[in-house]
């Protein structure tokens, strides 16, 4: 458990533990990037999953508000027609 001592600017000295060491984000999985992931994909493939590909805001597609799309997934929706899914359950929609 690594511990961190610290000083307040009046003076007050404190320390803070953590239960270990923090992970770093996964990085981006597109093609020869290695930036930091902060998205993951949400394109449904399935049964109540998505392609979760990790992504850096330079690779990810936004199709609606908070919803991201990596680029191979972006290709396959737009080859599609662009129909978004928007149930939270993922199932097939007539």
């Amino acid at each position: 458990m690594p511990c961190t001592p610290f000083r307040m600017p009046d003076g007050t000295r404190g320390i803070i533990c953590s239960r270990g060491r923090r992970r770093a984000p996964p990085a981006c999985s597109a093609d020869c990037c290695r930036n930091e992931s902060s998205f993951q994909c949400d394109y449904p493939v399935g049964a109540k999953k998505t392609c979760d590909r990790h992504l850096c805001g330079t690779h990810v597609h936004e199709v609606a508000p908070n919803l991201h799309y990596c680029p191979e997934c972006f290709a396959r929706f737009q080859r599609e027609g662009g129909r978004l899914q928007t149930d939270f359950d993922f199932e097939e929609q007539p």
